[in-house]
């Protein structure tokens, strides 16, 4: 059941004890939803890339990686 359809708005009240009454279980069912709301799980910081981004990424550095050991002019392109 959600909170929606615990709180009915069109309670008459008459009394304090009314009042007393709906005041109370207002907030319980507002501590209610918030214990049986999930926890949020963090996110992960970073950036997000498709996978096909990442493999581009991967091959780019490596063959900088190749270059930088061997100098060599044909692996600069």
């Amino acid at each position: 059941m959600t909170i929606d359809e615990r709180i009915k708005l069109s309670v008459p009240i008459q009394t304090e004890e009314q009042l007393d009454f709906e005041v109370e279980k207002f907030i319980n069912d507002i501590q209610a939803a918030w214990e049986n709301t999930p926890e949020m799980k963090r996110r992960l910081k970073g950036n997000y890339y498709p996978n096909k981004i990442l493999e581009l990424i991967s091959e780019k550095r490596k063959a900088r990686k190749k270059w930088h050991q061997t100098g060599a002019p044909q692996e600069k392109n």
